[in-house]
Parts: C-alpha cells; sequence; structure tokens
C-alpha cells in the first residue's frame, strides 16, 4: 500500500515541519513562474489550457494518476517557459522529492481544491503578461494543494 510506505517515510517521520519546509521553499518555482511571463507564446497558452482542462477532467473522474501526470505537466510547461535551465534543474529536483506526496496527495487525500483553479488563474495571468500575477497565482496553488498534504502528513506523524 502506498500510502503506507510513504507515511512510514524519512518525511513525515521529520514531522510537518519538515515538510512544510519542502512544500514552502519555493523561490525558485516563484521566480520561473514570474520569467515564464515573459516568453509564452500562443501555442504555449494553447497547451497549458488543453493540459488544464485534461486535469480537471482527471481530477472529476477521480484519475488519479492521470491528475498527478497533468498537473506536473501543467506546473513544467509553465516552469519550462523561464528558459533558464538551472532553474528548472533545480525545480525538478525539489519535484522528484515530493513525487511520493504528490502521488499520494492526488490518491488518498481528500482536499477542497479538486479543480486547481488557480491554474486558470495563472493562464489569464500569462495572457497578460503579468509575472508578477503569474507568481502570485502559482504560490496561491501550491498553497491551497499544501494544506491538504500538511494535514494528513501531520496527522499521519501522529501515530508514528
Amino acid at each position: 500500500d502506498w500510502s503506507s510506505d510513504v507515511c512510514s517515510s524519512d518525511l513525515v517521520q521529520r514531522g510537518a515541519g519538515q515538510a512544510d519546509r519542502l512544500i514552502g521553499s519555493e523561490a525558485q518555482r516563484q521566480f520561473a513562474a514570474e520569467l515564464a511571463a515573459r516568453h509564452v507564446t500562443q501555442n504555449d497558452l494553447d497547451e497549458l489550457v488543453s493540459v488544464q482542462k485534461k486535469f480537471q477532467t482527471a481530477r472529476r473522474n477521480g484519475d488519479a494518476k492521470a491528475s498527478n501526470k497533468l498537473n506536473r505537466d501543467f506546473h513544467f510547461g509553465v516552469y519550462r517557459l523561464s528558459r533558464t535551465d538551472i532553474l528548472l534543474s533545480q525545480i525538478e529536483n525539489l519535484w522528484v522529492c515530493m513525487g511520493p506526496i504528490l502521488k499520494v496527495y492526488h490518491e488518498d487525500i481528500k482536499s477542497d481544491y479538486v479543480e486547481a483553479d488557480e491554474h486558470v488563474h495563472v493562464i489569464d495571468a500569462l495572457k497578460a503578461g503579468d509575472g508578477a500575477k503569474v507568481r502570485e497565482a502559482m504560490t496561491r496553488d501550491i498553497a491551497r494543494g499544501g494544506e491538504s498534504i500538511l494535514r494528513f502528513l501531520s496527522e499521519r506523524a501522529k501515530d508514528l
């Protein structure tokens, strides 16, 4: 069972405070999101809209595997627009660290943040070329998903 493997992992044993640091260490993600507004094209926007629609459908249908993949595709679709390889590499490393808990998030964690409407705000801000608003929307997206993850980890840490 995936969730029991993750819940007994080092991440949970270190407690929600450590997970909070991982989720909250978003300076690179914020900067990449902001830079994306400088480089986005209509084709990029069309692709992000397509990914977001598929993501929403997968979430509504309870397809955890597709939701996890499409959420990653959306985020990295934005981050790649920064055109900053070293930043992208750092973000990928962080994403790998969070991979197991993100899998559990999409499979087992109950969240009221199903539609990821902040993704739509990211797209709108990219259309407007407003890097600060892209950063803000991406930050809200991560924070809103992170709330459920932190709650889940806190509950599991009590059981250890």
